[in-house]
């Protein structure tokens, strides 16, 4: 997934909560589980915060996270 908090925010983008991106890769999880696929919880971030790799770290102890930071 990716995360923007940077200089794009003020323009371009729209900030969205932690919570708000890993719903949506929860929500891909589970639709993949009911159908009988076994899903490794694996997710890359690219972000330009490290707050926001930190944020998901704690939060988040159930996903394998893969990150720069």
């Amino acid at each position: 997934m990716h995360v923007r908090r940077g200089d794009k925010l003020s323009v371009e983008a729209n900030k969205y909560e932690v919570e708000d991106y890993m719903g949506a890769a929860e929500s891909w999880f589970e639709s993949r589980e009911s159908n009988g696929m076994e899903v490794d919880r694996r997710v890359y971030l690219a972000t330009d915060d490290l707050h926001v790799a930190n944020d998901i770290k704690n939060r988040c102890l159930h996903v394998l996270l893969y990150t720069d930071y």
